[in-house]
């Protein structure tokens, strides 16, 4: 019972020490204590102890504790990168059993600004990446603590240009529309028709329009028939009157002739 404690134990401490023969350390050498602004350039120096020959790469990450979403880019050349596949990162060849060093710039600049939380402590974290350039997630880090106090530039309001207002096209006035007079219908005259006795016993002609002639209307008969009876009533006074003027006539001679017999007679 007591051989085979003793035999775990050895085989635990083996294996403890042949993971950590084969651990990559990554120790971060040298580092900027503060950044003020995200385009501030900054040198980091680092070693890699323990990795295998091979190109491996490094890239710089900024996060705050307890955030997994980092920002930061490093300067290959010319360019700048951040958030990018493994191989464009810093390259640094390593030989098995040597110790492998190397420098390179970093920056906060713009990539992941978005994961940047305002001035404050953040952490400086190294990525390395394999040759395959997949990240090396087993590694026993060096992280740094870094004083950032960068401040956001606050976001410019583009004013809203106001629209321009549509001129309203001025209505026409309606036309006035002059009511036509409803044009009178005058009414038809019906032609009359009178009979006239004639004399001898001839027949009745009836009086009025044939064949194209002018119909005597209702209303000219009526007139001639009050004129006709005007002058029938002024002739029965004219004759009233010659009646009358022969009665005295005649009084008047009979009363002279009487007095002149009268006065024959005494004479005699």
């Amino acid at each position: 019972m007591k051989k085979t404690c003793l035999f775990s134990f050895l085989l635990l401490l083996l294996l403890i020490f042949i993971s950590n023969s084969f651990a990559v350390t990554l120790n971060i050498l040298d580092y900027p204590s503060e950044i003020n602004n995200n385009e501030d350039i900054f040198t980091i120096n680092v070693e890699i102890i323990g990795a295998r020959t091979g190109t491996n790469y490094l890239g710089v990450e900024l996060y705050k504790d307890s955030e997994t979403d980092s920002f930061g880019e490093t300067k290959i050349n010319d360019n700048w990168y951040g958030d990018k596949e493994g191989k464009y990162y810093f390259p640094i060849s390593i030989v098995t059993g040597n110790v492998a060093t190397a420098s390179f710039n970093a920056r906060i600049g713009n990539t992941n600004l978005s994961k940047y939380l305002g001035q404050g402590s953040y952490n400086l974290h190294i990525q390395r990446y394999t040759s395959s350039g997949n990240p090396a997630d087993d590694d026993q880090n060096d992280i740094k603590s870094v004083q950032i106090n960068y401040i956001l530039p606050s976001p410019t309001l583009i004013p809203t240009p106001n629209p321009t207002p549509t001129p309203t096209p001025a209505s026409s006035p309606n036309p006035t529309v002059t009511p036509k007079p409803a044009p009178t219908k005058s009414p038809t005259p019906k032609p009359s028709v009178k009979l006239i006795t004639a004399k001898n016993d001839e027949a009745a002609t009836p009086e009025g329009d044939i064949l194209g002639e002018n119909i005597v209307s209702k209303s000219s008969s009526e007139s001639d028939k009050i004129a006709s009876n005007s002058g029938k009533s002024s002739q029965n006074y004219l004759g009233w009157i010659f009646f009358a003027a022969g009665i005295f006539l005649s009084s008047s001679a009979g009363l002279l002739a009487f007095q002149k017999a009268k006065e024959q007679k005494l004479l005699i």
